[in-house]
């Protein structure tokens, strides 16, 4: 993550609503686990946590004022889902930054990195392979073909 030195450790914290789903978060590796059905901001504060870095993966633009009320001053948020209406200028005041993950940017646009996409997907795929990480897979649909598609 840029801007973090080496060996710094994060604290996670992740979002869910039912109970079962807040299980699963804390069973993935979150130290705190937020009701995005209420108030994100407040809930950060009662921890007393200040929170540098925000990684939207699912309806980031419902929740954007809460991310840009939560996010620490000269905070980084990276988006990866598809999003709409969001105001921008909310994170100006913190002089906050705004980056957009596209798993496939580099293939897309022949950039001279490529390879680096390979790298990545090694890495990730070693780890889950040592058990260092898990996937999110919660249920196998069995093969992929024509058939049963």
């Amino acid at each position: 993550m840029r801007g973090l030195p080496p060996g710094a450790r994060l604290t996670v914290l992740a979002t869910a609503s039912r109970p079962e789903t807040r299980e699963w978060c804390r069973s993935l590796g979150a130290h705190h686990v937020l009701d995005h059905a209420g108030d994100l901001p407040g809930q950060v504060k009662a921890l007393g946590l200040r929170v540098p870095h925000v990684f939207g993966i699912n309806r980031t633009d419902a929740h954007w004022d809460a991310i840009c009320r939560l996010l620490a001053p000269f905070g980084l948020l990276c988006v990866i889902d598809a999003t709409s209406g969001m105001d921008v200028q909310k994170l100006r005041p913190k002089s906050a930054g705004l980056v957009f993950e596209g798993m496939f940017a580099r293939a897309l646009h022949r950039t001279p990195d490529m390879a680096e996409q390979h790298r990545l997907l090694a890495e990730v795929a070693g780890l889950v392979d040592a058990g260092r990480i898990r996937h999110t897979m919660t249920r196998h649909l069995g093969r992929i073909d024509a058939a049963n598609l």
